[in-house]
């Protein structure tokens, strides 16, 4: 008994030995976008405060999303699919709203894009672009999606937004 116990033990124990993965953090450092992690904030055409947080958690394998305006707030997560090596993101909004999408990074920009289906079921499909200026800002940028997830030539909305200190 005591050595099937031990066969046992032995054996849970490799198995808890797996490679851990790779946390979502180092592979955004990686990719040269984890200058995005951190409080964000624009004022928008009305004057408005927009606000935009990226939140490491769980060990760095996730990051929580918050925005927030004048008229609605949204939360969603990214993660990284172990499986596909995508990485995915998923939201609610207040106004009962959610959304799936993929992140992606090129050229040191983060890309988001993302399928979003309001309260009525009317499907959205936007693009979201980040580009870092410097330490202190970034501007992001608003594009249609097509169906086959292009980004249209030009972007609907442009905002530069400022870190939070």
């Amino acid at each position: 008994m005591l050595k099937k116990m031990g066969v046992v033990v032995a054996l849970f124990g490799m198995l808890t030995m797996v490679p851990a993965q790779p946390n979502l953090v180092d592979l955004a450092n990686e990719a040269g976008v984890g200058w995005l992690t951190g409080e964000w904030q624009t004022v928008n055409n009305e004057g408005q405060t927009v606000l935009l947080a990226f939140k490491p958690d769980l060990d760095n394998h996730i990051v929580q999303v918050h925005y927030k305006d004048a008229r609605s707030e949204s939360k969603g997560m990214v993660v990284l699919d172990p499986d596909t090596r995508n990485v995915k993101f998923w939201s609610a909004n207040n106004l009962g709203g959610v959304g799936t999408g993929a992140w992606s990074a090129e050229d040191r920009r983060a890309i988001l894009k993302y399928k979003h289906t309001d309260a009525d079921g009317r499907l959205f499909r936007i693009g979201l672009t980040f580009t870092r200026l410097d330490a202190n800002q970034m501007e992001v940028k608003l594009y249609d999606l097509s169906e086959y997830g292009e980004l249209s030539s030009e972007p609907r909305w442009t905002a530069t937004f400022t870190r939070k200190s």
